[in-house]
């Protein structure tokens, strides 16, 4: 499973795939171009090619590309051993029969699927994304190559670069965490600030994006032992409603959480600020430094360029409504892992904000 953009433009995808053919009896290819995430219609279609009747044609599926590709991989070595339709595993399906191996080689540095069991699909019907998320997906193997995240277009860098970065900051300051997670928070978000505008400088220092890929990499380990918070929900709904890419809807709303957290009084986040580069003149108190390091977060989004706010997206005046009601009524336990209790006053002014500064 192979990003076909990916495949068109990195010579060296084409010199593996050529010596899978020499090395073994069979290889298959399958190139995705989609736009946008798979859906649970489209793997019914493509576990045509990779099973006949109940028996799989593969032993082991290497997913490569972004999450896309890799949640593909995740899908179809599902469905090439548990023969119902995809969308009767949606969700958090038990049961399952053992899913053939995958190995995933990821080509952008932010999604964290590479470490993480859930596959993200799309139900065309209902609009709703859940995926198949089973322990199962683990991938058997994961390869962090630099040189494959560094062809990424710069508009991606920044989205899975910014979720990575908001990941980290919302993983550190939920209360589900623990000592354990927050050490990946912690490193996560000390590889990013420091790499990503490095490799938007200059895309082909190797080092550090070896520094973002494990940045992103951790940042997922933090997640996967404790939980997202407000920005969880609000970056699902734009990615699935609007078009918005999940990396820039989870970076950009959890920066702006951040600011509203610091500013009702919550100053947690200074224990970040021994992680920064920091000036001779530091600043003292807890809420001082709380202060500078959302401030310097803030301060490389705008220097990166990250919008302002979505309103060059697919935003409508229905979806601030429509996003209101999903964050205090739909997913509003997700805000209880924010580290202060926020009103429903609070979260509106906030998404409205992030629709149209």
């Amino acid at each position: 499973m192979i990003d076909g953009n990916l495949y068109n433009n990195i010579p060296s995808l084409k010199n593996l795939v050529a010596k899978c053919r020499v090395k073994f009896g069979s290889v298959l290819v399958h190139l995705y171009q989609e736009p946008g995430e798979p859906t649970y219609q489209y793997l019914d279609q493509v576990k045509l090619d990779f099973k006949e009747g109940k028996n799989p044609l593969v032993d082991c599926l290497v997913g490569i590309g972004g999450g896309s590709a890799i949640d593909l991989a995740k899908g179809i070595a599902t469905l090439a051993t548990n023969h119902g339709k995809a969308i009767e595993y949606l969700g958090f399906p038990k049961g399952l029969n053992p899913s053939i191996p995958v190995i995933a080689v990821p080509s952008t540095a932010g999604t964290g699927t590479e470490l993480a069991y859930n596959a993200v699909f799309i139900d065309t019907d209902s609009m709703t994304k859940l995926g198949i998320n089973t322990t199962n997906n683990y991938p058997v193997l994961s390869l962090l190559d630099p040189e494959i995240v560094s062809s990424a277009p710069r508009s991606v860098i920044i989205a899975s670069g910014t979720g990575a970065l908001g990941r980290s900051l919302e993983t550190f300051v939920t209360p589900v965490g623990n000592e354990i997670s927050r050490i990946f928070s912690k490193e996560a978000f000390r590889l990013i600030m420091s790499a990503l505008p490095k490799v938007l400088s200059n895309p082909k220092d190797m080092e550090e994006w070896s520094r973002m890929q494990w940045g992103a990499f951790f940042s997922m380990a933090a997640l996967s032992n404790s939980s997202s918070g407000a920005a969880g929900p609000i970056c699902y709904y734009l990615a699935t409603n609007c078009d918005v890419p999940q990396g820039l809807g989870l970076g950009m709303s959890a920066v702006r959480f951040a600011r509203l957290n610091h500013e009702r009084g919550y100053y947690g986040y200074e224990e970040l600020f021994e992680l920064l580069d920091t000036t001779s003149e530091k600043p003292g108190s807890k809420l001082e430094k709380s202060g500078y390091v959302v401030e310097r977060v803030e301060q490389l989004f705008n220097e990166i360029k990250v919008p302002q706010d979505l309103s060059s997206f697919n935003i409508n005046p229905l979806h601030y409504k429509s996003l209101y009601e999903f964050c205090t009524v739909t997913a509003k336990g997700a805000f209880a892992n924010n580290p202060i209790q926020l009103d429903n006053e609070e979260i509106g002014k906030t998404i409205r904000s992030l629709l149209v500064d």
